[in-house]
């Protein structure tokens, strides 16, 4: 018997799974689901839990405790949410009609002179109706029974309070309420806006703002605090932030994160990061052109991508196309620094360095205007991606960000396939991920689309061309670089810590 859930980015070291009876619960932190199956299943040999990171489902499968048993109602998703005994009550409820559901005990059992004591006790049988009809706090109803336990106990302290024997407890048959009420905490489904049906749960604060491929997603970062997410630097506002706010703390960790130090170092000793740089790339204008076929395993990738279709502005178009250069940079600088050998830390490069996936923030999405120049835009989209480079991962380095550029422009010019090619390989780094998969989902998936069914040939190749002749002053990332270069210019990294002037006196060298 399988079961499917739709998880976001869950751990397996974590996972919980427990069975007793027809009681199924999981829980993957923050996740948890409780269902009430209608026989009886078991933990076996053939018993399984296996998690799909690109499809994002744990499908766990479980054994019938009696082979061949039907399992009725699967498909009503809330009868399996509730505990036993709830709908049983409720269709007895409904077959009773609205007669009144106050089961007579007897004779009046109170003094009619004893107005007070009668109204306690029509309050009572009044307050015990409401929580047999409604419940409390959420919790199911009471029943019949634990109704008449209570209405039976309170005639017997009403009768003491008026000097008469009290009925003796044998005779009461009370049950034994905490042991049969159900203290599970109540489940809801949520609805499309991320906010749960039940009116008892709090709304979240602050509005909803969609991300991703044409700001077409939600709900994705909810709970990401609870997730292994190194990349992300929104934080818990990740769903409420807007573009700017978005853009203002990228810039702020950015600036964070930058170490002059780290930089210098990597300026001085490059003897590695200049093998990185001499490395000859598949996409290396020097190769054989030749057309690109699609592997058997891409074209699976490919027919497995859901089936769009996008009402796009021209506005959005433009965006589109400077978001995509930031994407291809990032995969181009993992492209070089592993030589095209992927690493598991290939993933966290990618996602660090796409301002799009780590801040969910897009490139400047400024319409063309004859006022504007094309390289302006490029300009400042090609910032971004170099301050990333040169602040977060292991290789900081001015030439290398400018090599990384060029990987770029081979890639475009080449057009649409190969543009594809080199997201679909991105996607499969991403999709291997447990957690960095959702940036293939949010945004790498309808790439695909849109550049086989929607970008054309001539722009993706006049992008690249623009790119080939955009350069990138070091003073536009906000940060002292050339300063920092001038100050190493005499430096000789094989020399001491220590310098020994004329006088026999040390000075310290300059890093």
């Amino acid at each position: 018997m399988p079961l499917n859930e739709n998880l976001f980015s869950p751990k397996a070291s974590e996972v919980e799974i427990h069975v007793e009876g027809t009681l199924f619960s999981v829980h993957i932190n923050p996740y948890f689901l409780r269902l009430h199956l209608p026989a009886n299943v078991i933990e076996d040999d053939a018993s399984s839990a296996q998690y799909d990171p690109g499809a994002g489902y744990l499908t766990i499968t479980l054994t019938k405790e009696n082979k061949g048993e039907d399992f009725k109602d699967l498909d009503m998703l809330t009868k399996l949410l509730v505990p036993p005994g709830v709908w049983e009550a409720e269709s007895r409820s409904r077959d009773e009609g609205d007669s009144p559901r106050i089961e007579v005990l007897g004779g009046s059992d109170v003094v009619a002179g004893d107005g007070h004591l009668e109204d306690a006790f029509d309050k009572l049988s009044d307050e015990t109706r409401r929580m047999r009809l409604n419940g409390v706090e959420g919790t199911p109803g009471l029943d019949l029974e634990e109704e008449r336990a209570i209405l039976l106990e309170g005639r017997s302290l009403f009768k003491c309070r008026l000097g008469e024997n009290p009925i003796p407890d044998e005779t009461i048959k009370r049950p034994v309420i905490a042991e049969k009420r159900d203290w599970s905490y109540p489940q809801a489904f949520e609805d499309n806006s991320g906010l749960s049906s039940s009116s008892t749960v709090p709304s979240l604060a602050g509005v909803s703002r969609p991300y991703g491929f044409l700001d077409s997603y939600s709900g994705y970062f909810k709970h990401v605090t609870y997730s292994d997410n190194e990349v992300n630097e929104l934080g818990p506002d990740a769903e409420h932030l807007t573009s700017e706010e978005r853009r203002s703390r990228r810039e702020e960790n950015e600036d964070k994160k930058w170490d002059p130090e780290y930089y210098l170092a990597d300026y001085v000793n490059d003897e590695d990061i200049q093998g990185i740089i001499q490395w000859k790339s598949p996409y290396d204008p020097s190769n054989p052109v030749s057309e690109i076929e699609f592997t058997e395993e891409e074209n699976a990738v490919i027919l497995r991508l859901p089936r769009k279709e996008y009402l796009i502005t021209p506005t959005q178009t433009h965006a589109l196309y400077l978001t995509l250069v930031n994407v291809l940079f990032s995969y181009a600088y993992d492209h070089r620094t592993t030589q095209n050998d992927p690493t598991p830390e290939s993933a966290w490069t990618i996602c660090s360095l796409t301002p799009a996936f780590s801040a969910l923030d897009t490139s400047p999405s400024l319409s063309p205007s004859p006022s504007r120049s094309p390289n302006a835009h490029l300009t400042s989209t090609l910032v971004a991606s170099y301050r990333r480079a040169l602040a977060f991962p292991l290789y900081r380095n001015w030439e290398l960000c400018e090599r990384c550029r060029e990987d770029v422009v081979d890639i475009m010019s080449r057009g649409r396939r190969c543009v594809t090619r080199a997201l679909l390989r991105l996607k499969r780094i991403l999709d291997r991920h447990e957690t960095y998969y959702v940036y293939s989902k949010i945004w790498v998936n309808d790439y695909v689309v849109w550049v086989q069914a929607y970008a054309s040939d001539l722009g993706l190749t006049r992008v690249g061309l623009l790119l080939q002749n955009t350069a990138i002053p070091k003073y536009a990332l906000g940060w002292d670089l050339k300063e920092l270069e001038d100050s190493a210019a005499g430096f000789d990294p094989d020399s001491d810590d220590e310098d020994e002037l004329d006088d026999g006196t040390l000075q310290p060298a300059l890093l």
